[in-house]
């Protein structure tokens, strides 16, 4: 076995002449005669769906109460809420095992054979080339690794301009005492502490906004006393926008916007041909879930069979029951399907794609001749006749 980047491909000389192997499918009962020979798989296709979904955050504003009292704002978030909506999907196609579909080519004792035949298989099991492999470089590329969840929400920077939580009171306490007929008093003075209100903090952080625009204004208007240079201008001014939106946050709240990324798989057969299987079930106000409850709705999978093989149906059934037939190596010939995605009768993605399954699997005659497989699918891709 070699090793070439991230793929293992397996290069299995078979001393053979032309009828000196037999390829059997493997079923449950199998049991090999001859123990000398390899086993290979064909691959089956597995649909892969991804799904960006948007998460939209509104939090209420600290001073959302007195938004419209000291600044005029109507329309600020009067409550917090979550709320999520697909933004997008993508179909796309990879492929795997079929556990169905492993055969044995077992290499039967000729002392005359003088003839080789090469196989070259890929980390799966699936064949790639017969007498055709040759030191080529394979380029692997490493997928990004996705975050399932991608947070835009920036904190909010408050500058130390309400200075603080509480305020002091002073009172005067006058106490009274009495000599003789003369009554004299005594003042002292009481300090207590006592929390601001939080309408006294909006108070506050609404009159810095103020001052906040009219310093912007008196920078913009060329009003201040200094006159600035156009990149110290800039920053000036976009610090000073930083700072008043925001404050400006603490009363209409903020709205912050995350995109969350899913994958999900599915190996579609005959039982679910034609049929809307849920991949995944959604709400606007969960998100996406992999339970179904009745505040979610089944985002589904159709997969239908376009049956381009079906003339060829009849043929390749008659050649795989001839035994007269001389058998070599099987392999598929995949039939196309249309693969929707629907959420609640929306059509939220469309594609037409191979599936192995949904195809046909017959042999090659017993022969020498170089012959080259698709991976993914196992059908043949080229054939080089001697």
């Amino acid at each position: 076995m070699k090793s070439i980047s991230l793929a293992v491909i397996a290069v299995i000389t078979l001393a053979s002449c032309s009828s000196s192997f037999k390829v059997t499918h493997v079923t449950k009962d199998f049991k090999p005669k001859n123990c000398n020979g390899i086993y290979y798989n064909l691959p089956q296709t597995v649909i892969v769906v991804d799904v960006t979904v948007k998460k939209n955050t509104l939090t209420e504003g600290t001073y959302a109460a007195y938004a419209e009292q000291y600044l005029g704002i109507k329309n600020a978030i009067g409550k917090s809420s979550v709320s999520y909506e697909l933004a997008d999907m993508k179909i796309s196609s990879s492929a795997v095992q079929d556990p169905n579909q492993y055969y044995f080519i077992e290499l039967k004792k000729n002392m005359f054979s003088q003839s080789k035949i090469n196989l070259e298989l890929n980390e799966f099991g699936a064949i790639k080339s017969v007498n055709a492999f040759d030191e080529r470089n394979q380029n692997s590329k490493k997928l990004p690794e996705n975050n399932n969840k991608i947070n835009t929400q920036e904190g909010v920077r408050l500058h130390n301009v309400i200075n603080s939580n509480i305020i002091e009171n002073t009172d005067t306490v006058i106490d009274k005492t009495s000599q003789d007929t003369a009554i004299a008093g005594k003042k002292t003075l009481k300090r207590t502490i006592e929390e601001k209100s939080l309408e006294q903090k909006a108070k506050e952080a609404a009159d810095f906004i103020m001052k906040i625009k009219k310093d912007r204004y008196d920078l913009i208007s060329g009003l201040s006393e200094v006159n600035y240079e156009k990149g110290s201008f800039e920053i000036m001014n976009n610090e000073l926008t930083k700072i008043e939106n925001d404050y400006l946050n603490l009363f209409t709240g903020q709205t912050t916007t995350a995109f969350e990324q899913y994958r999900f798989t599915f190996i579609p057969d005959a039982k679910s041909l034609n049929q809307a299987k849920p991949i995944f079930y959604f709400s606007s106000n969960n998100g996406i879930s992999l339970q179904d409850s009745l505040n979610n709705t089944p985002v589904n999978l159709i997969a239908e069979k376009l049956n381009i093989m079906n003339s060829l149906d009849s043929s390749i059934i008659q050649r795989n029951s001839n035994k007269k037939y001389n058998k070599g190596l099987y392999y598929r010939i995949p039939d196309q399907a249309t693969v929707t995605i629907k959420y609640k009768n929306e059509i939220k993605a469309e594609k037409e794609l191979l599936i192995n399954q949904f195809g046909l699997i017959t042999n090659l005659p017993r022969f020498n001749n170089k012959v080259i497989f698709y991976p993914k699918s196992g059908a043949i891709k080229s054939i080089d006749f001697k």
